[in-house]
C-alpha cells in the first residue's frame, strides 16, 4: 500500500531501494546512514511495517525499476494508438453516415475530419510530439549502428587495422627469418 503522505513512498526510487535493502537483511539504522539520515531508523521501520503483507517483513513485494525512457516510450506508444483509434471511429462514423444516406441527391458526402479534425492544435501537438519521438529513438539506432560499424573497420579494416588485411597466397614468399615453435604438452 502506498501512503502519500509518507515520505518514502512520495519518492517511488527512494522506496524501492529502501525495501531491496530491507530484503537484502540490511536493519534500519544501516538504511538510515545509507541515505545520509534522510530519514530516521524509526521512520524506516514504521514505512517497513506500514507495506508488509502477511507478517512476513523480510519479503517485500518491490516492483520491478522501469527506466524513464522506457515509461516515456510506452506513453508515446499509447497516444499514437489514441490517435489512430480516433482516426478509424472517424472514418467509421462517416462510412456509415454515407451509407445510410446513400443515393439521396442532395446529400454530400461525410468526410472523417468532420469527425475527427486532424489539424486542431492539440492533435497537431501529440502529432509532433510522437513523430520527435520517434526521430530520436531513429538517431539513437543509427548512432549504436555506426558504433558498431566504426569497431568493425578499426578491427579489419586498412589503415592500421588489429587483423591484416590480405593472407598470404600459395607461392608466395615472404621475406624474414621463420621460427618454428616448440611443441606444447596439452
Amino acid at each position: 500500500m502506498i501512503d502519500k503522505r509518507c515520505p518514502i513512498c512520495k519518492d517511488q526510487d527512494v522506496r524501492r531501494l529502501i525495501e531491496l535493502g530491507w530484503n537484502a537483511k540490511m536493519t534500519c539504522p544501516d538504511l538510515s546512514r545509507a541515505f545520509n539520515e534522510r530519514f530516521s531508523a524509526s521512520r524506516i521501520l514504521k514505512h517497513l511495517k506500514e507495506h508488509a503483507e502477511d507478517g512476513t517483513i523480510r519479503d517485500i513485494q518491490v516492483l520491478d525499476a522501469v527506466s524513464p525512457r522506457e515509461r516515456i516510450t510506452a506513453l508515446q506508444r499509447r497516444m499514437l494508438d489514441e490517435v489512430e483509434y480516433r482516426l478509424a471511429l472517424a472514418e467509421q462514423r462517416a462510412q456509415q453516415l454515407n451509407d445510410a444516406h446513400k443515393g439521396e441527391e442532395d446529400w454530400i458526402a461525410a468526410q472523417p475530419f468532420q469527425f475527427y479534425d486532424i489539424l486542431s492544435k492539440d492533435v497537431q501537438a501529440a502529432i509532433g510530439s510522437i513523430l520527435r519521438t520517434q526521430g530520436l529513438a531513429d538517431k539513437r539506432e543509427a548512432k549504436e549502428q555506426d558504433v558498431q560499424v566504426d569497431v568493425w573497420k578499426m578491427m579489419l579494416g586498412s589503415g592500421g587495422g588489429l587483423a591484416p588485411t590480405r593472407m598470404v597466397g600459395d607461392g608466395e614468399e615472404v621475406e624474414g627469418v621463420a621460427t618454428p615453435l616448440p611443441d606444447s604438452d596439452d
